[in-house]
Formats: C-alpha cells, structure tokens, sequence
C-alpha cells in the first residue's frame, strides 16, 4: 500500500469500528496525527497498526504513542505493556 492510501484506509477502518462518531464526515480526513496514531492502536488490529510505520517515522509513532495513549495511564496498561515490548 501506498502512503498516499494508509491514512484514508485507516480512517475508514476507524469508521468502521464506529470511532469517529462525534466527526463531521467532512472533516474526519483533518484529524490530527497524535488522534490518529491513539485511535489506530487502541481500535484496530496489528496489521493497521504496522500501517502507521509506512505513515509516520518510528521516532514520531513513539513519542504519539507517548503523549497520548501511555499518558492516560493504567486504563490501558496491558496494551501498552503490549506495545513497548
């Protein structure tokens, strides 16, 4: 897959898993990278999470990774757990 295709094919898949209600249809492709990235490992499976590694650098999956999904604590510390290893 293409880069220009992860990003649509991963809001769609969001959509699917019904993440992205409260967004206007218009503006669901404007979400913000760290957004993306949270809502990716959070809802959906591995193979669309390895996707975001086509989108973004590591560094830059990390430190998302980080800032949004570590930082909301021991909710999901299993899959954090999952994540770091």
């Amino acid at each position: 897959m293409i880069a220009a295709d992860i990003r649509p094919f991963l809001i769609n898949k969001l959509k699917e898993a019904h993440c992205l209600w409260s967004y206007d249809n218009e503006s669901i492709s404007d979400i913000p990278d760290g957004m993306l990235v949270e809502l990716v490992m959070l809802h959906l499976d591995i193979d669309e999470i390895n996707l975001l590694f086509q989108l973004f650098r590591y560094k830059e999956v990390k430190r998302l990774w980080i800032e949004n999904v570590v930082a909301q604590g021991e909710r999901y510390h299993t899959s954090n757990r999952f994540f770091a290893w």
